[in-house]
């Protein structure tokens, strides 16, 4: 089955490459885990530019495990 998805190969470049996509996957995630526990949350615009900022190495699970650590 492996060589019959691999026919096309789809490359994704790593968050870095792709800033534009940071804001809205925080605010998808933030978002999520809100109506997810049934909370009322938002991120000071310090700490979006911060998330901005950062490299993202685990890219979005990374991103989905900063956003969702406080319940």
């Amino acid at each position: 089955m492996y060589y019959r998805i691999n026919v096309v190969p789809i490359e994704i470049p790593p968050l870095r490459k792709r800033r534009d996509d940071i804001s809205p996957l925080i605010m998808y995630f933030l978002d999520y885990f809100c109506e997810k526990y049934g909370k009322t949350k938002m991120f000071s615009k310090a700490l979006l530019d911060k998330m901005y900022q950062y490299d993202w190495p685990g890219n979005v699970r990374e991103m989905k495990n900063a956003v969702g650590l406080e319940k």
